[in-house]
């Protein structure tokens, strides 16, 4: 479990969220979870479902309260103050698991600039957060006089998530945001999300059930299990315990599959690798061996 530090941006302290009766194992949300997560990483979050993930990014945006424990943003208890709460709604931005659902306007340029008119920004600032964040996601600027509801799958998705990027929150949650979306849609939305965090250097965390997505983009991962929480660490360490992801039901990513074959092949020590570029460099260092042998 991660130590909880002052200096975090986000954290939760021995947090638990009951649906229905607390005496009632079933009705547990979440039970006692407790961790620290630092500014500008991007924390990646796997459970099966029904394992607390949609409830945890809902109880760290403040759209529901916990039943136990404190959340914090930047050491202040997002609870204390009721009359706040709106705030943090700006301050921690959430697209849902089908953020396309949350679209309702005339038009993607009124919905992206939904949250920046509701935080009393002026014309000129509100015009350039809508554009700066369809930019970010990539969308073209005549997509923007559109309704929402003519988009593909993936453009909703990305106009989505550009309403909230534009109301630039500290921190950025993604429930599933790939959920649904062909190879190329599910690209493009990866790589809107690595840019807009390479760019604004603020704190992402990512839910998915995509174990190669996670461990790709994450510099830490999260595993729930039944509301709490088995696992944080490095995407290394995480998907090398194997047992435990095994007792979990969970997978390993495809590439640290393949390349734990290749290394039995060579008879080779096993390594970890969790990510195609370090694959990539593993192999390469094998064919240099080869070569020189």
């Amino acid at each position: 479990m991660a130590k909880v530090s002052g200096t975090s941006v986000i954290e939760a302290k021995n947090v638990s969220y009951f649906y229905g009766n607390k005496s009632d194992s079933g009705n547990n949300g979440l039970n006692k979870i407790s961790f620290s997560i630092e500014e500008n990483q991007v924390i990646g979050v796997i459970g099966h479902t029904g394992s607390g993930k949609s409830t945890l990014a809902q109880l760290l945006n403040g759209l529901i309260k916990p039943t136990e424990g404190q959340i914090f943003l930047k050491g202040k208890d997002i609870w204390k103050d009721f009359s706040d709460i709106r705030n943090v709604h700006f301050k921690v931005g959430l697209t849902f698991q089908y953020p396309e659902h949350q679209l309702f306007k005339d038009t993607v340029y009124e919905d992206i600039a939904f949250g920046p008119v509701n935080q009393g920004l002026s014309e000129e600032d509100v015009n350039f957060r809508v554009l700066s964040a369809a930019q970010f996601v990539g969308l073209q600027r005549d997509i923007l006089i559109k309704s929402p509801f003519d988009l593909s799958g993936g453009e909703k998705r990305r106009a989505a998530i550009a309403g909230i990027i534009a109301m630039e929150p500290e921190v950025l949650i993604l429930d599933e945001p790939t959920s649904g979306l062909d190879m190329n849609g599910r690209k493009q939305i990866l790589e809107a999300i690595s840019a807009y965090h390479r760019n604004q250097k603020n704190t992402v965390i990512f839910i998915s059930h995509i174990m190669e997505d996670i461990a790709d983009m994450c510099d830490k991962v999260m595993i729930l299990d039944k509301g709490t929480l088995a696992m944080f660490d490095t995407p290394t360490k995480v998907f090398s315990n194997t047992e435990i992801l095994k007792r979990l039901g969970l997978e390993v990513p495809q590439i640290t599959r393949i390349m734990k074959i290749l290394y039995e092949k060579l008879h080779k020590s096993e390594e970890i690798v969790v990510k195609l570029d370090d694959a990539v460099k593993s192999i390469i260092k094998i064919l240099d061996k080869k070569r020189m042998q």
